[in-house]
């Protein structure tokens, strides 16, 4: 979902909930995988995961493991930059294109995972479960449905950070990724993007401090007005 004002000053957020973000989640939980404690992973996704881990020798999860984390750092700041619009920034249509092409390819590129050539445990991992991992997304997370509620405290947020922090509403951009994972979880990866549990999103008195502390990380990096 993106929602934007009407007019040519207009402030933008994105609300999204990304296959590719869950395909990565899905391998961690599905392999069994144990990366480090840090901020920015979350919970365990909702729902049932199979167990396709059984299999793999302790050694070959531990290594996995210690990859895994920065393999899902890289995939988060492409899915920021991307409902950012950091990526395709100045770029026509056709070369847009080719940005977006080339920088999810950087990520994310299935069925062989180029991409985690460094890492061949985890690649190896990553082509085993592909498949199962993106129709687990597609058949047993819960969508994001529209709502007219989170539009209206979205709509408030971004005209009271307009007068808080003195800007135009062109000045306010902000990506949400959305997770279904366990519990009520969030974490800011980069300025401007927050990553929550689909919990989040549904307590008002939660996503609403958390979307002006989403605008006011943009706006002290300097972000640029958003079109």
């Amino acid at each position: 979902m993106r929602v934007r004002t009407a007019g040519s000053e207009s402030w933008h957020v994105s609300i999204e909930d990304e296959q590719t973000t869950h395909a990565v989640l899905f391998v961690r939980d599905a392999c069994g995988l144990t990366p480090d404690d840090d901020p920015v992973v979350p919970p365990r996704l909702v729902g049932e995961v199979p167990d396709l881990g059984s299999s793999m020798t302790r050694s070959d999860r531990t290594r996995a493991s210690a990859a895994w984390t920065d393999w899902w750092r890289r995939v988060a700041e492409f899915e920021g930059a991307k409902e950012l619009g950091e990526i395709t920034e100045g770029a026509t249509r056709e070369d847009a294109l080719r940005r977006l092409t080339a920088a999810y390819a950087a990520v994310f590129d299935p069925p062989d995972f180029e991409c985690l050539a460094a890492w061949p445990t985890l690649q190896s991992m990553s082509r085993t479960t592909c498949q199962q991992a993106l129709r687990w997304h597609r058949h047993s997370a819960t969508p994001i449905p529209p709502d007219h509620a989170r539009w209206l405290v979205t709509k408030a947020v971004a005209e009271e950070a307009c007068a808080a922090f003195h800007v135009s509403p062109s000045r306010l951009n902000a990506a949400v990724i959305a997770l279904a994972v366990e519990g009520t979880w969030w974490n800011f990866p980069q300025p401007g993007v927050l990553l929550c549990s689909q919990e989040v999103l549904n307590e008002d008195g939660l996503f609403a401090p958390l979307l002006r502390e989403t605008f006011a990380r943009r706006l002290a990096l300097g972000g640029r007005p958003v079109g």
